[in-house]
């Protein structure tokens, strides 16, 4: 699949309706309480990170080298440019000097004391314009410096994201979560520590699923809102069955999404792919039954 970056329909979505099955899961979720998460006093933040690895390098994922730029470089180089009054292409020949291209794991982080626990987000700067996206560069990632059992699912989230980011591994915007949410699971589900971070994770993420279909209740919510909304919702349920799926599967099913997770990411296939293949849509991921055996378990 060519380097493309986004393709022009990738924000083309069309809000969800807000259905019965959607309303019914919202009344599922409305007395979840936010789980007590407690901050990790280790100051040996590699370790940590470390952990947030386990799903790829268990599995052998090749990720793709980045190109790589330092943000506050960056923001000198723009300066300069506005200064010189460079046209795109050659501030984008100014930009490239500097650039490195090193591997995922190896992109400098940055702790931000601001971010609550579940915060932090890769930086992909698209160089180009409306048009015509060029070249995509990235910076350092940022993660919250509120350490916790969360953070190792956190980092891995943001890996995903650079990943189909950079390979073009989502077509619409709708399902641009699936899989970060999916690698954030995964990771939880490795820290053995009898599904206590895995827990966690499922309930602060139904609470911001519960959020998004109540708040999409406001009829005078703009269209940009309503998007953003959808993609949410249908990005976390989709995410829920594609690692139910992944959950219940035989090892031959475990095996396959996992091959095919790593196809995305490299950009062979995109994420539509992987949902069409294991057979999740948006109005079967609305699964009221799913989301009551998974609260029942927290219980």
């Amino acid at each position: 699949m060519e380097n493309s970056f986004k393709s022009k329909t990738y924000y083309t979505v069309q809000p969800i309706s807000l259905t019965s099955d959607l309303l019914d899961i919202a009344d599922m979720l409305k007395d979840l309480k936010k789980p007590r998460i407690s901050q990790l006093t280790d100051s040996n933040i590699s370790d940590l990170l470390y952990k947030g690895k386990l799903p790829f390098l268990d599995n052998s994922f090749n990720l793709t080298p980045i190109p790589f730029i330092n943000y506050d470089l960056l923001q000198k180089l723009e300066f300069i440019s506005k200064i010189q009054e460079l046209d795109l292409n050659s501030f984008i020949n100014l930009v490239k000097k500097y650039i490195d291209n090193i591997k995922p794991f190896n992109v400098p982080i940055l702790f931000d004391n601001k971010l609550d626990f579940e915060g932090g987000y890769c930086n992909p700067i698209f160089l180009g314009n409306a048009e015509e996206i060029k070249e995509i560069v990235f910076t350092e990632f940022v993660l919250t410096s509120k350490l916790s059992i969360l953070t190792p699912g956190i980092y891995a989230h943001e890996i995903v994201h650079l990943q189909l980011e950079y390979n073009n591994g989502v077509n619409n915007y709708i399902h641009s979560e699936v899989l970060p949410i999916f690698f954030d699971k995964l990771t939880a589900l490795y820290m053995n520590d009898n599904y206590e971070t895995l827990k966690t994770n499922e309930k602060l993420r139904f609470i911001r699923l519960f959020k998004a279909i109540n708040n999409y209740k406001d009829k005078t919510l703009s269209l940009y809102n309503k998007t953003k909304l959808s993609m949410g919702i249908i990005s976390i349920l989709e995410a829920e069955k594609l690692f139910d799926r992944y959950l219940c599967g035989s090892s031959n099913d475990k095996n396959n999404i996992i091959s095919r997770s790593n196809e995305v990411l490299l950009g062979k296939i995109q994420i539509e792919n992987l949902l069409r293949e294991t057979e999740i849509t948006m109005d079967n991921c609305q699964d009221r039954q799913l989301i009551k055996r998974k609260i029942t378990s927290m219980l």
